[in-house]
């Protein structure tokens, strides 16, 4: 399982209008496309001092045929660099 993160910051006054359009248009389009390996999507809320924090997560399942050719790759390209 891959876990990808993605960040964002807003106002105390514009927090809510975020929130509901993230929601509502954005992840729904995101869960949409039918990304490959992609499981669930969840956002979280922090309200700090400042403004207002949110956090994204994204959860992708890679299989083992997948992760397999992965480690590979990245194998041949530490064995190409390496040779320079």
């Amino acid at each position: 399982m891959i876990t990808r993160l993605w960040r964002a910051h807003a106002s105390h006054e514009n927090a809510d209008a975020f929130e509901d359009l993230f929601r509502t248009q954005i992840l729904p389009a995101i869960l949409g496309r039918r990304i490959a390996g992609l499981k669930k999507a969840t956002m979280l809320r922090r309200d700090l001092e400042d403004d207002v924090e949110f956090c994204a997560l994204f959860w992708f399942r890679l299989d083992r045929r997948r992760a397999r050719v992965r480690r590979r790759r990245l194998r041949g390209r530490c064995r190409a660099g390496c040779r320079t």
